[in-house]
């Protein structure tokens, strides 16, 4: 069954909230939500984020059709299988009011935006979720400095992104899938008596098990 958007959604947000502080857990966000406007480049972070840093803020940024013409494969029918490229950003935020250096690299007991980036990259790059395109994972898109106040906050973009199956365009193919032909040619005398002679013979080679 191919996954949702709603269900990809959910498989990262889990995966976040497993990198949440508590007082079992030494995770390194005190924070970890989904983004609703707390951090924007124009305004910066706001006083409620800052006031729970390191956090981790995820949010949808979109979906595009992956193939052409909106189509991944289509029949002379018109059938469609429609595949979707969702793009996910989690927004790193660090408050630290000391030093540029403090910020970035961390100091004892508060880690830097840098490390705070590479541990959300480390727990979505490679993620594995039931139900995307022939398999795949959860894939790493870029990331990037997003809002950056001195003395204030350091804020880093990371996206990420996963394909899934639009389910209800999405129907089985007839027939088993196979993996090639084999096609023997012989190289007969001509037909004699009346009595046909096979020239070639055909046979599918079905998938290979693993």
């Amino acid at each position: 069954m191919a996954a949702t958007l709603d269900g990809i959604e959910s498989a990262l947000m889990a995966a976040l909230r497993a990198m949440l502080r508590s007082a079992t857990t030494p995770g390194p966000f005190v924070l970890v939500d989904r983004w609703a406007g707390e951090v924007t480049q124009e305004e910066g972070a706001d006083e409620a984020t800052l006031g729970k840093s390191p956090s981790a803020l995820l949010a949808f940024e979109g979906s595009t059709p992956v193939g052409d013409d909106g189509a991944y494969t289509e029949t002379l029918n018109r059938d469609l299988e429609v595949v979707e490229r969702h793009v996910f950003r989690v927004y790193v935020t660090v408050k630290d009011a000391r030093t540029i250096t403090a910020a970035t690299k961390g100091t004892v007991g508060q880690p830097g935006v840098l490390r705070c980036a590479r541990l959300v990259k480390e727990a979505l790059a490679g993620l594995e979720i039931a139900g995307l395109t022939g398999g795949d994972v959860v894939r790493l898109v870029d990331h990037r400095p997003w809002s950056i106040r001195r003395e204030s906050h350091y804020t880093h973009l990371v996206r990420f992104s996963a394909t899934a199956s639009l389910p209800a365009t999405t129907e089985p193919a007839p027939g088993e899938p196979f993996a090639g032909l084999d096609t023997t040619i012989t190289d007969a005398p001509s037909d004699e008596g009346g009595t046909p002679v096979p020239l070639a013979a055909v046979r599918a080679v079905p998938v290979p098990v693993p």
